[in-house]
């Protein structure tokens, strides 16, 4: 389970069917994960992310984050389970303890979490399967022990480092970023402000998280100073807004969850909605152009580099062979043409050779397709599937050879149109 190195970040104050198209369009951006907001919801069955994973082709897709107060172990192992045979490796499961101020009889939230999570175990829903909901060092433990890792929330890179410290190299972590994609300051805290104040400054959790990382009373009190704001909900260009959330993996992240805030309604104008899916392409161009992982990132990091070069490596020799597949079509016409042959002839002349092209590139397409969905789902390069990915690479180089083979028996198999098309120089260049 892949998840990259930044992934899409929905909040509930969209309806369902809004997020879903989000999030549909977001994988055909290029996002590997699609995070989707819960908030106190329950969640039970979790018949939702049926809904979303069916609408989506091979993104992992994570609940952030199904409340341990709000639901019913036993329902979301069973669904957690229904949702794993139907959708393979696609889904991991967030679970986490909420707020005190949204959750009727909150108490002993670490006991909870721990009670909810040993059902999980005995239901055969994975460690490895699930991440938690974590600020504090007890819950970031936790998410250690029992969990994937962790997902913190309306954090700042700092908070990102202290949590490296905690989870060790080796578990996830993988917070969330808020942004707003405007280089006027005062417009993007206007944006930002009134999303983090209501209801997040008014959570005690999230609040005591906030000191410990740093800020003081004056920073949380009134809607959030502005260096708060500017950190929780970071501003600017793409290039801006790529810095900051390189900032959480240069501080120790594997992946960051990235929101991305707009003003209210712009989402549900079609211009609007078409500048914001372009400017979330443009924030994952930009923060792949900074680097798809950062050097201190956690245990996942070598990993995804070595399959990012191993896949990179592959896509340039299937752009040669499909390259070396044209030539000799491309040279067969050159030659044609300065002898003054015309461009029905030279098509007559190599029909043969232009079919069997077509069809050894639409191989070679359909094999590059398989390859690129499988690769999503890869973690680790392994020997066996470095060897696995030579032999499909000498599938693919091999391809011209036969192709040649095949296609220069065209003039014997297609009888010439004209007497001139026969002895244009266009026969004696068709590839055999």
């Amino acid at each position: 389970m892949d998840l990259g190195t930044v992934g899409a970040w929905f909040g509930p104050h969209h309806d369902d069917p809004t997020r879903i198209r989000f999030a549909a369009a977001a994988e055909a951006l290029g996002y590997r994960t699609i995070w989707f907001g819960i908030g106190r919801e329950t969640s039970g069955d979790l018949r939702l992310f049926d809904d979303l994973l069916d609408a989506t082709r091979a993104a992992v897709v994570v609940p952030a984050i199904v409340n341990v107060f709000n639901n019913d172990p036993e329902t979301v192992a069973a669904g957690y389970h229904r949702i794993a045979a139907r959708h393979p490796g696609r889904f991991l499961l967030g679970i986490g303890v909420g707020h005190p101020e949204s959750i009727s009889g909150y108490r002993r939230p670490h006991r909870t979490l721990v009670e909810f999570l040993d059902v999980l175990d005995a239901r055969g829903v994975l460690a490895s399967a699930r991440v938690v909901g974590a600020l504090g060092d007890r819950s970031l433990l936790l998410a250690r022990d029992r969990s994937r890792g962790a997902h913190p929330y309306l954090t700042v890179p700092g908070h990102t480092r202290h949590a490296r410290t905690i989870l060790g190299p080796h578990a996830l972590l993988a917070p969330e970023q808020k942004v707003v994609l405007d280089t006027d300051p005062e417009a993007a805290r206007a944006v930002g402000r009134p999303f983090v104040e209501r209801p997040y400054l008014g959570l005690v959790n999230y609040v005591s998280n906030l000191r410990r990382s740093g800020y003081s009373e004056q920073d949380v009190a009134g809607g959030g100073s502005d260096r708060l704001i500017d950190a929780l909900a970071v501003h600017g260009d793409a290039a801006a807004v790529a810095a900051g959330v390189r900032a959480h993996l240069d501080a120790g992240a594997d992946h960051v969850g990235v929101q991305v805030l707009a003003r209210p309604g712009a989402a549900g104008r079609g211009r609007d909605r078409g500048i914001s899916r372009a400017r979330c392409g443009a924030v994952r161009a930009h923060v792949s152009t900074l680097g798809a992982v950062s050097g201190t990132a956690g245990g996942g990091s070598r990993a995804r580099q070595s399959t990012e070069r191993l896949v990179l490596f592959t896509d340039a020799v299937v752009a040669i062979a499909i390259t070396v597949l044209v030539l000799p079509l491309v040279d067969a016409a050159t030659e044609a043409m300065q002898a003054g042959g015309s461009a029905s002839e030279v098509i007559a002349e190599n029909q043969s050779a232009i079919y069997t092209f077509l069809l050894s590139f639409v191989v070679i397409a359909r094999l590059w397709m398989v390859h690129h969905f499988l690769f999503r789902t890869i973690e680790v390069v392994s020997r066996g599937v470095l060897l696995w990915n030579m032999a499909w690479i000498l599938t693919i180089v091999v391809l011209p050879f036969p192709t040649v083979m095949i296609g220069g028996d065209g003039p014997d198999r297609w009888p010439p149109r004209s007497t001139s098309a026969r002895s244009s120089p266009a026969a004696s260049a068709s590839p055999r």
